[in-house]
């Protein structure tokens, strides 16, 4: 059994993986709340990826007894990293393309979490990473324009609302997630344009907001929610 754990800025993400099921079990702490791993009976191969050092020891502490990759940009990925210092890049982003490298043509993530990343694998036979952005996240973003707004209220941003909006509350709805969601479509628009690629693109949506944008977007091939963890998998059958 393969346990991969992604820790984020805002949650740890866990996913059991069978070689012969793919996951069998997932779930999820608050990088605030976590205290404890749990469910780790059977588990040969845990495989971390973390951008929060601050949190990386505490749970590598609790895999003492079990073999453990902390993976980075030396890890043995499915792609070749055609970017600068490689060893800054968020090890989340190069677990999102890990699990991506079987579909054909260029690929491009959307991986809507604390920070919006978007990144481009290109090639054919052995696809390559050249790049991508990074904007501030959806929920971030809102939960910052409520805390510097007096008279602006919180408002439940699952619920559809008209890009006009009629009141306060859908015209907040309608620039966030309609805002957030013309962002995604124009940077997509502008990856395609700048790489002048010519065949389609793979666009796959992923992260804790893609829920709140994934009907608002133009341009995604599909949702991939445990992508993450997928990718984790992925490069631990490499182990």
């Amino acid at each position: 059994m393969i346990l991969a754990i992604d820790i984020g800025n805002t949650r740890i993400k866990w996913g059991k993986f069978s070689l012969s099921q793919g996951m069998v079990s997932s779930g999820f702490f608050s990088t605030k709340e976590f205290t404890k791993l749990s469910d780790l009976q059977a588990v040969e191969l845990a495989v971390v990826s973390s951008v929060v050092p601050s949190l990386t020891e505490k749970v590598l502490s609790q895999l003492e007894n079990i073999r453990t990759h902390l993976v980075d940009a030396q890890s043995p990925w499915s792609f070749s990293l055609a970017v600068e210092n490689p060893e800054t890049l968020g090890s989340d982003r190069l677990c999102n393309l890990q699990a991506l490298t079987n579909l054909p043509g260029a690929v491009l993530v959307i991986d809507m979490g604390t920070a919006i990343k978007l990144d481009l694998l290109e090639g054919r036979e052995r696809k390559v990473f050249v790049g991508g952005c990074i904007a501030p996240g959806l929920s971030s973003s809102f939960q910052n324009l409520l805390a510097k707004t007096e008279k602006l209220k919180d408002v439940d941003l699952s619920v559809r609302s008209p890009v006009v909006g009629y009141n306060t509350e859908t015209a907040i709805r309608s620039g966030v997630v309609q805002g957030f969601a013309s962002l995604v479509d124009g940077m997509i628009a502008k990856f395609v344009e700048e790489r002048k690629i010519e065949k389609v693109v793979q666009t796959v949506l992923t992260g804790g907001d893609a829920k709140l944008v994934k009907n608002s977007l133009r341009f995604v091939s599909q949702v991939r929610e445990h992508l993450s963890l997928e990718g984790l998998y992925e490069l631990g059958k490499k182990l």
